[in-house]
């Protein structure tokens, strides 16, 4: 997992605390091979400030679940394709 802030964009107020649950949760033995993925985070302005680049579908899956746990929700479930360089955004 690698996770960039994007320039200029203020991030969540609670970014710390997500970020502290992903890194927490993130293990070896979700990583695997693939395609990488691309997660965003919006913040309470509604844009998009953070990236979180999973390595393979398992490891996706997984930041996923992780970020559900923290109640952020998903927008992206209805669309197919990227939208804003992301393949999932959750706020």
């Amino acid at each position: 997992m690698q996770t960039k802030l994007l320039e200029g964009i203020v991030p969540r107020n609670d970014d710390q605390l997500i970020m502290a649950m992903v890194e927490a949760q993130s293990h070896i033995e979700w990583r695997g091979t693939g395609k990488d993925r691309v997660i965003g985070l919006r913040n309470e302005s509604g844009q998009v400030y953070r990236h979180v680049i999973a390595s393979g579908m398992g490891e996706f899956m997984h930041l996923i679940s992780t970020l559900e746990a923290l109640n952020l929700r998903e927008q992206l479930l209805d669309t197919l394709g990227m939208r804003e360089e992301c393949d999932a955004i959750f706020s």
